[in-house]
C-alpha cells in the first residue's frame, strides 16, 4: 500500500518555498539597488568630467582671443602700455583674466634679429580662470606668457 501525503508536510513544503523565494527575492533588491546607486554615481561622474573638458576649451579659447585681440592693438594694446594688473573679463563666456605686466628686458634670440639697442621686449603674463560645475565648485586656470617687442625710445 502506497501512503499518501498527508496536508501537514505539503503545507511545510509551501512554507519553506515561500520563505526561500523570499530570501531570493530580497538579494536581488538589495543587488537591483547597488546596481541603481552606482550607476547614478558613474552618470555624475561622467557629466563632472564633460563640465571640466569644457571649461578647459573654453578657457583656452577665451584667453587665445584676449591674446589675438590685444595684439590687434598694436600700439594701444595692454602688452605695450599696461603697467601693473589689469583685469578683464570676456563677455560671451565669462571667463575672467588677468594681464599683469613682469618686466621690460632685451629681447630674446629670434631669425629675424635687429640691433640689441633698438628694440627691447615687455614681459606679460595671462592669467585666466573660470568656474564651473554644480553651483560652481570647480575652479580651473591657465597661465600663458606673451613677450611684446617694442622701439627702445630711451636709448
Amino acid at each position: 500500500m502506497r501512503k499518501q501525503p498527508s496536508f501537514r508536510s505539503l503545507n511545510n513544503q509551501q512554507g519553506i518555498v515561500l520563505f526561500f523565494a523570499l530570501v531570493v527575492l530580497l538579494i536581488l533588491t538589495v543587488i537591483g539597488t547597488s546596481l541603481a546607486v552606482s550607476s547614478g554615481f558613474s552618470a555624475r561622474m561622467a557629466t563632472t568630467s564633460a563640465e571640466r573638458v569644457e571649461s578647459l576649451h573654453t578657457i583656452n579659447g577665451s584667453q587665445l582671443r584676449l591674446i589675438d585681440e590685444e595684439a590687434a592693438k598694436q600700439g594701444e594694446s595692454l602688452f605695450v602700455k599696461g603697467v601693473g594688473t589689469t583685469s578683464v573679463t570676456d563677455a560671451n563666456t565669462g571667463v575672467a583674466s588677468d594681464i599683469k605686466f613682469l618686466v621690460e628686458t632685451g629681447c630674446r634670440r629670434s631669425s629675424s634679429a635687429s640691433s640689441a639697442s633698438t628694440f627691447s621686449c615687455r614681459q606679460s603674463e595671462v592669467a585666466s580662470q573660470v568656474s564651473f560645475g554644480k553651483n560652481n565648485r570647480g575652479n580651473i586656470g591657465i597661465v600663458s606668457a606673451v613677450e611684446q617687442p617694442v622701439f627702445n625710445v630711451g636709448g
